[in-house]
């Protein structure tokens, strides 16, 4: 082979792999069996060796996720998982406490032969996670949380309006009327694309009644972390907020930034509640810039 010929292979095999460390890598959507019983479906991208999961909010699932891992740099391996009761994961009788979906997903993590994870939590998710932290520390190599809420502080406690949310519940029909009414709140209209409301009613109704009831007790009425256990947290945490998230995640995220020593705050603005879904470059780039000052690269 002449020089010349060689010189234009090795460009050639250059820019391939250029290209495969600069482009998102969907490999596939797949269900594990955890140790529990639970069927807990995930979605993947990325083949690096840095893993990430990612953990979607209150009667959502995976998909809010699927922005993001379009684009996430290769050199991640990154999981959207459902959690237990959503989407296409199993949905047993019990189980919905924050405690038990954080063992949930300590077990997804030893079924993917995975050590130590960066966690990424949205809302509810985010939650979740804070429950995790204090059970899982040593699971962790970095938090990222997404408009979430303080876990070490009471919860608004139970309300008129909270209780007929969850007597709300029932057949399908019953709960596209409360998704029809509630998914709005999740999204600022003017970041959506036509369809995308309704598509994530259609996530809504593959919950289980169980899991949107209990848990919906839980948002509001679990009783929070006591403050030894939250402020032992030690794990580098990025809170992630939107200027126009209409449940007011400045104040929690302060909340949380007090109690975490080695947590900083960032804002996106002219998002709504999903900023992962609405402006999901610039929620990506504010992350990576976490990851970053983290040596998670």
């Amino acid at each position: 082979m002449s020089s010349k010929k060689k010189t234009i292979g090795i460009i050639v095999c250059v820019i391939a792999l250029l290209a495969l460390f600069s482009s998102p890598i969907i490999a596939r959507a797949d269900t594990v069996k955890l140790n529990n019983g639970l069927n807990v479906f995930y979605k993947t991208s990325g083949i690096g060796y840095i893993p990430i999961v990612f953990v979607h909010g209150y009667s959502l699932s995976a998909t809010t996720w699927d922005k993001v891992l379009g684009i996430m740099p290769v050199q991640y391996r990154s999981y959207a998982i459902d959690l237990r009761g959503f989407g296409d994961s199993g949905n047993p009788d019990t189980g919905y406490t924050y405690n038990q979906m954080a063992d949930d997903i300590a077990q997804f993590l030893d079924a993917m032969k995975i050590k130590k994870a960066i966690l990424v939590g949205h809302s509810m998710g985010g939650m979740i996670l804070q429950h995790f932290a204090v059970l899982h520390p040593d699971r962790i190599l970095a938090l990222v949380l997404t408009n979430t809420f303080a876990r070490n502080v009471e919860p608004k406690g139970m309300s008129e309006s909270v209780q007929k949310r969850i007597d709300g519940y029932g057949s399908k029909e019953d709960n596209r009327k409360v998704f029809t009414k509630s998914m709005p709140y999740y999204f600022d209209a003017s970041n959506l694309a036509p369809g995308d409301l309704e598509r994530f009613v259609e996530v809504g109704l593959k919950a289980s009644n169980n899991a949107l009831k209990d848990l919906l007790k839980q948002i509001y009425a679990a009783p929070p972390i006591p403050a030894e256990k939250f402020n032992a947290i030690k794990v580098p945490t990025l809170l992630v907020i939107a200027t126009h998230d209409p449940f007011g995640t400045m104040k929690q995220a302060t909340g949380i930034n007090d109690g975490i020593q080695d947590s900083r705050i960032i804002v996106i603005s002219h998002s709504g509640h999903s900023p992962m879904w609405e402006r999901p470059a610039v929620w990506v780039k504010g992350v990576l810039n976490f990851f970053e000052h983290e040596g998670l690269k």
